[in-house]
């Protein structure tokens, strides 16, 4: 399978009744991105689902669709490609993350653009973090197709890397260069 060249990275969320974003939520995340491959035909889709397709059965079907969307290569969280999250985003030129999971915020650490997608449609003003920041959080269909546009068709590689230094550098990420992990390991490896 071949993607066209412009690439969505997109994760997911454990999607429980008893939790923040619900089973209908989920269903909705998933039915959401398949609307975004028909109605912008030049972009394709990795799509990184947090569990297993046995663990959650209320996604099967939905996410059957997306495995069998020409436009869309799906993994799971232990396939056997082991593909982790941030080859999804080095692969991917946009990331779209369930809010409020860490991959938009390890995306944008890397210089990558991305948003997040409060599916559950929490949209409660300055409640939560990421909404401080502007074209950051979709809270419906009609705002995540306007901020895809927005982020993959309007902004210039300046602008973005104006917000970056504006919003995200020293605020969620302190450095843009993509090595939180590696920064981590080093401090958990001097801790022993």
């Amino acid at each position: 399978m071949s993607l066209p060249k412009k690439r969505i990275g997109v994760f997911d969320t454990t999607f429980v009744n008893d939790g923040p974003v619900k089973i209908k939520d989920g269903i909705r995340f998933g039915t959401d991105i398949l609307r975004l491959l028909d109605e912008f035909p030049d972009i394709g889709v990795i799509f990184k689902a947090k569990k297993e397709l046995e663990l959650t059965p209320f996604l099967t079907s939905i996410y059957q669709r997306l495995k069998d969307h020409e436009r869309c290569i799906f993994f799971a969280r232990y396939d056997k490609e082991g593909v982790s999250a941030p080859e999804v985003i080095a692969q991917s030129d946009f990331i779209i993350s369930a809010a409020y999971t860490s991959t938009s915020a390890e995306a944008l650490g890397a210089r990558k653009r991305a948003i997040y997608y409060d599916v559950a449609g929490y949209d409660i003003g300055d409640k939560y973090y990421f909404n401080r920041f502007p074209n950051l959080v979709a809270h419906s269909y009609e705002e995540l197709k306007q901020l895809v546009h927005y982020w993959m068709h309007e902004v210039t590689d300046e602008e973005f890397d104006d917000f970056l230094n504006t919003y995200v550098k020293g605020e969620i990420d302190p450095y843009l260069d993509g090595k939180a992990l590696s920064r981590l390991r080093k401090l958990l490896m001097e801790s022993k």
